[in-house]
């Protein structure tokens, strides 16, 4: 009997057809390119559970994200200068060969201004680019196939009616080091002033220093975005979208966030997590 009339034949000419199909479907699989989502954070340190940098910080969503993927645990940034760091990570070149150590945008600077941009590699890729928030220091929008939300990342600032200015129940001498660094307070706390120091305008919150929109706060369920918060509710939407977009296209999504740079203005109910007298400073070196 010819071997290849027996049933043991069939079944190995079954197994080689379906191998053929599994190894289509796996090709294709191989030549999908990935979405590829860039979150950033800005001052962020290793304060959190998942490189134990202090032993009483509660961070569940970053512990979540380090357990589902590859932690390093001797990273640096590239300078320790915002905007030299950013430029040095979007373009791929370090601060000690384009000697950008200043504030200078990337598309101003000798050397990085003839530099593509990690964005421009995605969209050269067949990637569509997009994103929100703070990323690059100095943002251009044409590198995105589309940005977000329009808005001053750092927001928001207390207001006096007239200056933006170091919130009110920050002691001195740290309510005097600016709008920025000087302030430390949950956005219940809404700023007010004395009679004598407010300005012709509203006091309150207010998102920028055009001084043109104020954030509306009555209570925590009834107050304006931040623009962090802003910034994901974003992102949440766009990936929604993108997912049921017909056309099978990559992305890449990049989410800018301020915090925890200063100003330290957070919902209450991060404050209340950590009473201030009860939280252990970390140890310094002496002189350090």
């Amino acid at each position: 009997m010819d071997v290849c009339d027996t049933p043991y034949w069939e079944t190995i000419n079954a197994c080689r057809e379906i191998g053929y199909k599994m190894y289509d479907i796996r090709s294709e699989q191989e030549n999908r390119k990935p979405n590829v989502l860039l979150i950033m954070c800005d001052d962020l340190n290793d304060y959190s559970g998942a490189f134990s940098g202090h032993p009483q910080v509660r961070t569940p969503n970053i512990d979540r994200l380090a357990k589902s993927g590859v932690i390093f645990a001797n990273a640096h940034c590239n300078s320790p200068v915002c905007s030299p760091s950013r430029n040095s990570l979007f373009t791929g070149v370090y601060t000690h060969k384009s000697k950008d150590f200043g504030w200078t945008a990337h598309y101003k600077q000798p050397v990085l201004k003839n530099c593509k941009t990690l964005m421009e590699y995605f969209k050269e890729n067949g990637y569509q680019v997009v994103g929100s928030g703070k990323l690059l220091h100095h943002n251009l929008n044409s590198l995105w196939d589309e940005w977000g939300v329009e808005i001053n990342n750092y927001g928001p600032f207390a207001y006096n009616g007239k200056d933006l200015v170091g919130h009110p129940s920050v002691p001195e001498p740290f309510r005097s080091i600016g709008a920025v660094d000087g302030s430390f307070a949950p956005l219940s706390d809404v700023p007010t002033f004395p009679e004598d120091s407010v300005g012709p305008d509203k006091p309150g919150w207010i998102y920028s220093w055009d001084k043109e929109k104020y954030l509306n706060y009555i209570d925590e369920n009834n107050r304006d975005l931040t623009p962090d918060e802003m910034h994901a509710e974003w992102a949440v939407k766009k990936i929604k979208e993108l997912e049921n977009q017909d056309e099978q296209k990559p992305f890449f999504m990049g989410v800018g966030f301020v915090r925890p740079h200063t100003p330290l203005y957070a919902p209450k109910r991060f404050f209340d997590m950590f009473p201030i007298d009860e939280i252990e400073l970390s140890l310094i070196k002496k002189d350090d």
